[in-house]
């Protein structure tokens, strides 16, 4: 079974895009808006399915935060800007939140 890379999902994240682009399909605004969401959507399925446990929530996070970005194709850049900051945000309460759970536990003292 051949095993798939990241760096394959990034390929076809940056090959649709300017293709597309090169074939006028595509604007170059919505070439690069189309390039973050595949790239932020390979982040995320990469995170979550075949990353190492350490890694996961890096992946899938940096992958949502590509795909807010993507979304400056559709929104104003304030509206997005703070789209991005919220999801920075979530992630990173995630993050605290799955590490505090590893911590280890200390007696309470009896008196």
């Amino acid at each position: 079974m051949m095993k798939i890379s990241f760096g394959l999902g990034v390929a076809i994240s940056v090959l649709v895009p300017l293709s597309l682009t090169l074939f006028n399909i595509l604007s170059p605004t919505e070439g690069v808006s189309v390039f973050l969401l595949l790239f932020g959507i390979w982040g995320v399925i990469f995170g979550m399915t075949m990353a190492g446990r350490s890694s996961r929530l890096y992946y899938a996070g940096w992958g949502l935060v590509l795909m807010a970005f993507s979304s400056f194709i559709v929104l104003p850049v304030t509206y997005v800007l703070g789209l991005v900051a919220v999801v920075i945000l979530v992630v990173v309460i995630t993050y605290i939140a799955s590490s505090g759970s590893r911590g280890k536990a200390e007696p309470v003292p009896q008196h």
